[in-house]
């Protein structure tokens, strides 16, 4: 992994075998970060796994051969879960899968674009109505 920083934003490079999310994770550890956005990402990823949210259980696919990185965005929150980002991927045959996002290994690399917010608090709080834990600003 290997990252610059100006001002509020950040271009996060996932090399060959890193894992995305620890990568992520990991940055926003250095980087203090407790509320952003994940405004894009580009490459490709191998070892993906998606999911489709029905009722309160995600109906989960996974992928082992790399695939593209079509779309890629989210939010960091201060909270659990911190992390909230989905993604679209292609295959070979330019069939596209996705959803929320829960892991990928870079394969050969992945760019991800990060905006720090400095003056937006980004919290997530169970809401009645979906029973989701939602993005909320205090």
């Amino acid at each position: 992994m290997k990252y610059s920083r100006d001002s509020d934003f950040i271009v996060l490079k996932i090399e060959t075998g890193d894992s995305v999310m620890e990568a992520i994770k990991s940055l926003i550890e250095k980087e203090k970060i407790s509320s952003g956005l994940i405004l894009s990402g580009i490459g490709m990823i191998s070892k993906g796994r998606v999911g489709y949210l029905k009722g309160d259980k995600y109906v989960e696919m996974t992928f082992d051969e790399p695939r593209e990185v079509v779309s890629f965005s989210g939010s960091i929150a201060e909270n659990d879960p911190i992390l909230h980002i989905h993604g679209s991927f292609a295959d070979i045959h330019h069939n596209i899968s996705g959803g929320h996002f829960f892991a990928g290994i870079g394969s050969p690399m992945m760019e991800i674009s990060i905006k720090v917010l400095s003056k937006t608090r980004v919290v997530r709080k169970k809401s009645e109505r979906s029973g989701l834990m939602e993005l909320d600003f205090p």
